[in-house]
């Protein structure tokens, strides 16, 4: 008999990663998926230190997750999964949604492809030619 896992690392403080192990027994699966996990991982730059700058959608196989950037204070909304993986990366407010295909692995894999593709407020604004001060005011912080 095999066993297999889906394990998701994070240091709480915007940076994390997600693996999957296989093993005769669980702990050695669990083993083999946070070593998978530790070469995965992402940094994301998180906005105030709890949310994200911008809206964010990651897509794998059938599945599609979209992380909606909140106010301060507004909290996480979402599933299980998605907290889960949230809270591991030290993200506090943001409102997940997965369409499609939901299943554990599909959705972790498209969470991380989206944070993967989220970009910090210093480029931003340096993408769009302004001052980090004009993009604050316009989003009402």
């Amino acid at each position: 008999m095999t066993y297999r896992t889906l394990v998701v690392v994070g240091n709480a403080q915007g940076a994390g990663g997600f693996g999957m192990g296989r093993g005769a027994n669980p702990a050695e699966a669990v083993a083999r998926g946070i070593r998978s996990a530790k070469k995965n991982l992402v940094v994301v730059d998180r906005f105030k230190n709890a949310g994200l700058v911008h809206t964010v959608e990651g897509r794998h196989n059938n599945c599609k997750v979209v992380l909606r950037a909140v106010p301060p204070g507004y909290g996480m909304k979402g599933s299980r999964t998605a907290k889960a993986v949230l809270t591991q990366m030290g993200i506090s407010d943001c409102t997940a949604k997965a369409h499609g295909r939901r299943n554990a692995f599909s959705v972790v894999r498209a969470m991380f492809k989206a944070l993967a593709r989220h970009q910090s407020l210093a480029q931003i604004a340096r993408l769009r030619g302004r001052r980090i001060v004009e993009l604050e005011w316009r989003r009402g912080i």
